[in-house]
Formats: structure tokens, C-alpha cells, sequence
């Protein structure tokens, strides 16, 4: 009994907590996305970017790390970025927009399907490799360039729902957060075939 009362509260620590209030902030998000609500939406995934940072540093600190913590904060994060760009795909499809003196429509700002597709498969991929990695007991953690990723990702996110709720329509504004965008997507691949790589190694059974 003492021994399940140990591993309930190290289930409910802070850091633990914190990850699953990320959850919430998820699911919030994703709800008011197909609102327009994009103001709102900015500060809760402002709100979760803080908390993954919380969570991490808490248990670092207080030597709380959990074998369900280092298990659901990724896990959590991808759900939260993937479930980011299939609803821009969906819902922002060709808006903002901004006209050229010939008339044609040129689509910033803008996530299209393929991307969303490319980023969510990356992580899909990435979470297989990990896993067969650590069935057999080796370490194959995020190193910079996954970090790098997940700090554009995070960025481009930031820039489209401020430009849709901020700067909607202002074509400077929507050619930066273009540019961030594609730093996501480049990254997310490069970082993926980085991984892959390293993969080779935990497949020969050598330290990743």
C-alpha cells in the first residue's frame, strides 16, 4: 500500500499537473480556433508555451522527473502543435490574402494541407523511432535541432494568430509570419531526417 501511494503522488506532481493542464489549454484551444476567436486563442497557447517551460523547470529543479512525465510532455506539446496547423489548414484556408497590381490573389499567412501533413507525420515518426529506442533501454532524447523545430513551430503559431487577430490583411505583417512558416516547415523536415540518422545508430544497437 505505502509503495501505491508513492506512485499516485509522484503521478500528481506539480510538474505532472502542469502537463495536464496543458491538455485543457489544448482542448480549449481547438474549440475556439473555428470561433475566429484568434486574440483569445494567442494567449492560451501563450498560456501552454508557459506552462511546458513551468513543467520542465520545476521538475529539473525539484528532482520530480516521471517516467509519465517524460511520456506525456512531448506527447502533449505534438498534440497541441499538430492540432495548430490542421485547424489553420482548415479554417484559414486562403485568408489573409493580398492583391498584386494585375489582380492575382497571392495567399499569405497561410498553412497549406501538405504542411500540416508533413509536420504531423514528422512527429508521428519521430515518437515510433523514440519509442523502439527506448524499448531497448537507449536514449534517444531531443537534441537541438528538435528543439530548434519546436521553437519555430511555436513562433509561426504565435505570428498567424496575431496576424489574424491583430494585423489582419496587412501584407508586411502576413510576408513575416510567411517567412516564419516556412522556417517551421524547413526545420521540421531537417530535424526529421537529422533524427533519422541518429536512428541508424540505435538500429545497429549503438548509443544514439
Amino acid at each position: 500500500m505505502p509503495e501505491t501511494k508513492h506512485g499516485y503522488a509522484a503521478l500528481v506532481n506539480a510538474p505532472n499537473l502542469l502537463t495536464l493542464s496543458r491538455v485543457l489549454l489544448a482542448i480549449v484551444f481547438f474549440v475556439i480556433i473555428p470561433l475566429g476567436w484568434y486574440l483569445t486563442a494567442l494567449v492560451i497557447f501563450l498560456l501552454a508555451i508557459l506552462t511546458d517551460w513551468l513543467d520542465g523547470y520545476v521538475a529539473r529543479k525539484y528532482h520530480l522527473e516521471t517516467a509519465f512525465g517524460r511520456i506525456s510532455d512531448p506527447f502533449v506539446d505534438k498534440l497541441l502543435v499538430c492540432g495548430a496547423f490542421i485547424m489553420f489548414a482548415i479554417y484559414l484556408a486562403g485568408n489573409p490574402y493580398m492583391i498584386s497590381e494585375s489582380g492575382r490573389h497571392f495567399h499569405l499567412a497561410n498553412i497549406a494541407p501538405w504542411m500540416a501533413v508533413i509536420i504531423t507525420a514528422r512527429e508521428f515518426l519521430i515518437s515510433a523511432l523514440r519509442g523502439f529506442a527506448e524499448s531497448r533501454n537507449i536514449k534517444f532524447g531531443a537534441n537541438v535541432w528538435g528543439k530548434q523545430k519546436m521553437a519555430f513551430q511555436s513562433i509561426a503559431i504565435c505570428a498567424i494568430l496575431a496576424q489574424q487577430a491583430i494585423f489582419n490583411y496587412r501584407p508586411a505583417f502576413a510576408a513575416a509570419a510567411t517567412v516564419l512558416i516556412w522556417l517551421a516547415v524547413v526545420s521540421t523536415i531537417l530535424s526529421g531526417v537529422l533524427y533519422i540518422f541518429r536512428a541508424k545508430k540505435v538500429l545497429k544497437n549503438e548509443p544514439a
